[in-house]
């Protein structure tokens, strides 16, 4: 018994609208769906012309062709939003990635623990000091600082 014949798949990518089933009116074309000119205005009406398209059927007057261009302003707008944030977001991805690569590899935690030890080990070499020396301390803090009883004063 020879294979099934594999199931037929739509052209292009998933996700992507497919074509009308119907026409839409021979006569009615992009241009009828713009009321300016500039790109803006030829991008509002190539895509309200193709949601025009993707339902099958022409605006039968003005106020369904003004629908449909209002409606292809919220979509593109939809998308222009939706593109800026997620460029955005592409950046800042970016710019940490850069940030953490530039900062080089985060110090061991052994290297931490010594550093403090040698740290302590100097303020308790000083404490000594001073205590085994209070002449020092007092040169240090100023002749009246520790108080008129203090060294025999």
């Amino acid at each position: 018994m020879p294979p099934a014949p594999a199931p037929s798949r739509p052209a292009g990518p998933p996700g992507a609208a497919q074509p009308a089933a119907r026409p839409v009116r021979a006569g009615i074309g992009p241009a009828a769906f713009r009321t300016g000119e500039g790109p803006e205005e030829r991008l509002i009406g190539q895509v309200a012309f193709a949601l025009a398209a993707e339902a099958g059927a022409a605006p039968q007057n003005a106020e369904a062709m003004q629908a449909l261009r209002d409606q292809a302003t919220a979509s593109l707008s939809d998308f222009a939003f939706r593109y800026l944030h997620n460029r955005a977001e592409e950046i800042r991805r970016e710019a940490v990635a850069e940030a953490a690569a530039r900062t080089g590899r985060p110090s061991r935690f052994p290297m931490l623990v010594l550093a403090n030890l040698t740290a302590l080990a100097i303020a308790a070499a000083a404490g000594l000091a001073l205590a085994a020396n209070p002449h020092l301390l007092a040169g240090l803090l100023g002749p009246g600082f520790l108080g008129p009883g203090f060294l025999g004063q």
